[in-house]
C-alpha cells in the first residue's frame, strides 16, 4: 500500500460532536480543557495497538476461558504426586507443573498440551482414589471446575474421573473452535469487555471510524437508533505500534527480557532495536538516563518469567545520580521520552502520542521539548500526534518544524464548542491564528482586571 495516512472520523462520541482527524508528521490537537483531546488520542493509540497484537490478545482471551481450570487441574497434579502435603505459595508459582507455553508454536498446540495434560492427570487420579489425600484433592477438584462448565455437568452430584476429562475436552474443543473463527472473522469487539480502559472505550457509544490510505480499517457505530454496528479488524500497513505518554508522573517503562514494556495495556514488550543512539538531541537534560539491573524476588519472578528488573536512573554531568522517580517532573517529562528513543523504539512505524507536554514544563523548556520532538521526527520519520493547550507549545511547534523540516508537514486542529459541551474539530493547517484567537479570551479576560 504506498498511501499509509492515517484518518480517525469520530461522531456523537463523547465530548465529540464530530472531529476528522489525518495524520500527517506532526499533528496538533489544540482546544480547552475536557474538549475531547485526549479522547482521539486514546482512540488513535487503541486502534492501531489492538491491530498490532490482535493474534496474541485474542490468545490471551481465550486462554483466560481456561484458566480456572488449568490452575485447578495442575493443583490436583501436584496433590496426587504429594499426598498429605501443603503447597506453599512459592512452590505454586515457582514450581508449575504444566509449562507448555514455554515452548509450543500455536494456540492450538497450547490446547492440545493441556487436553492431553487432564488426560493423564484424570487418568492418574482414577488409578490412586482409593487414598484419602487423593479422594479429597479429587473431590476439591470437582468442586473448583465446576463454575466453568454447563448445567449438565453441575447437575452431577461426583462426577468421575473420566466424565470430567469427557467434559474438559469438550470445552477444550469449543474454545479452540471459537477462537479460529475469531481469528477468521478478526472482529474483537467481543473480548474488550472488562479489559483496560483504552480497550473499553471502544464499546462506547458513538461513531467511530479509521481508514488507512482512504481503506475503512475500523469501524463501529454504537447506540445510533438501537444500531450496533461493528466491522472486522483489517491489518495496517503504515504504522506498526502507537507509544502514548501521558504524564511525567506516569511509571517508566519496565525492561523486561530485552524490551522495553509499554506503559498501556499490557501490550508485548517493544525490542531493542541497537540503532545509533544520538546523545545531543537530549543535551538540555545535562545528563544522562541510564537502566541499573536488580534482582527479581521467587514469586515475582515466577510471575513475570525473568529473573531481573531495572530501576531507572539519571545520572548528571557532575557526577551525582538519582533514582528518576524522585527527579523533578521536568526531567522526568524529558527521561520517559529519551528512553523510547534510547531503545530505538521510535521509527517510521511508530506513532508518538504525547498528551499536553507543557504540563509541568518552564516555557523555556517547552520551546527545547518541541525542539526535540521536531528533531524526533525529521531524524527517524517517526509520526507525532500531540494535544495541547498552550500557546508556547503551539507557536513552538509550528516555527520549529517550519526551520528543521525539509518539507514543513504539521497540521493543526481546533476544538470548536458547540451547544450541551459538544465540540467539533476544524482543521486549520498550519494556521495558528485560529487556536490564538481562541485563546486570548483568556488574555482579554485578564486584561478586565487591570486598574485605571
Amino acid at each position: 500500500m504506498n498511501d499509509t495516512t492515517l484518518q480517525l472520523t469520530v461522531e456523537r462520541f463523547r465530548a465529540i460532536a464530530s472531529a476528522d482527524i489525518r495524520l500527517d508528521e506532526i499533528t496538533v490537537l489544540a482546544g480547552i480543557n475536557a474538549s475531547g483531546k485526549s479522547t482521539l488520542a486514546h482512540l488513535f493509540h487503541s486502534l492501531i495497538n489492538l491491530n498490532a497484537i490482535y493474534p496474541t490478545s485474542l490468545e490471551s482471551y481465550y486462554w483466560e476461558k481456561l484458566s480456572r481450570t488449568v490452575d485447578a487441574t495442575e493443583e490436583l497434579r501436584w496433590q496426587i504426586d504429594h499426598p498429605g502435603e501443603s503447597r506453599s505459595a512459592t512452590d505454586r508459582y515457582s514450581g508449575r507443573i504444566f509449562k507448555p507455553q514455554l515452548h509450543v508454536k500455536s494456540f492450538e498446540t497450547l490446547l492440545s498440551e493441556f487436553d492431553r495434560f487432564q488426560t493423564g492427570a484424570l487418568d492418574l487420579c482414577r488409578s490412586r482414589l482409593s487414598s484419602d489425600d487423593v479422594r479429597r484433592a479429587y473431590s476439591a477438584f470437582a468442586r473448583e471446575i465446576k463454575a466453568d462448565f454447563d448445567s449438565a455437568f453441575n447437575d452431577l452430584a461426583q462426577p468421575s474421573p473420566a466424565q470430567i476429562k469427557a467434559f474438559i475436552s469438550a470445552k477444550i474443543g469449543e474454545t479452540l473452535e471459537a477462537y479460529g473463527k475469531a481469528k477468521t472473522d478478526r472482529n474483537y469487539a467481543a473480548f474488550l469487555h472488562g479489559d483496560s480502559r483504552s480497550r473499553s472505550l471502544l464499546l462506547e457509544d458513538g461513531k467511530i471510524s479509521l481508514a488507512e490510505g482512504g481503506s475503512i480499517v475500523y469501524a463501529t457505530d454504537l447506540g445510533s437508533n438501537d444500531a450496533s454496528v461493528t466491522s472486522p479488524l483489517k491489518p495496517l500497513y503504515g504504522v506498526a505500534r502507537s507509544v502514548y505518554i501521558e504524564s511525567p508522573w506516569m511509571s517508566m517503562p519496565l525492561v523486561r527480557e530485552g524490551g522495553l514494556l509499554d506503559l498501556h495495556d499490557g501490550f508485548p514488550a517493544l525490542k531493542r532495536s541497537g540503532k545509533e543512539f544520538d546523545e545531543s538531541l537530549f543535551s538540555v537534560l545535562s545528563g544522562k538516563l541510564e537502566s541499573i539491573e536488580k534482582q527479581m524476588g521467587v514469586i515475582e519472578k515466577a510471575l513475570t518469567g525473568v529473573s531481573s528488573d531495572f530501576k531507572w536512573m539519571y545520572a548528571r554531568k557532575d557526577g551525582k545520580s538519582f533514582e528518576l522517580e524522585s527527579c523533578a517532573t521536568g526531567i522526568r517529562s524529558l527521561a520517559i521520552l529519551n528512553a523510547y528513543y534510547q531503545w530505538g523504539i521510535l521509527d517510521s512505524k511508530t506513532l508518538l502520542i504525547i498528551d499536553e507536554p507543557e504540563a509541568h514544563l518552564h516555557p523555556q523548556w517547552i520551546v527545547e521539548y518541541a525542539k526535540i520532538l521536531v528533531k524526533l521526527v525529521k531524524k527517524l520519520n517517526v509520526r507525532l500526534l500531540i494535544t495541547t493547550h498552550s500557546p508556547y507549545m503551539i507557536r513552538a511547534l509550528r516555527n520549529v518544524s517550519a526551520a528543521e523540516l525539509t518539507q514543513s508537514k504539521i497540521a493543526f486542529y481546533l476544538a470548536e464548542q458547540g451547544k450541551d459541551y459538544q465540540f467539533t474539530y476544524r482543521a486549520t493547517g498550519p494556521d495558528i491564528a485560529p487556536i490564538f484567537k481562541v485563546f486570548n479570551v483568556a488574555l482579554d479576560e485578564i486584561a478586565s482586571y487591570q486598574e485605571d
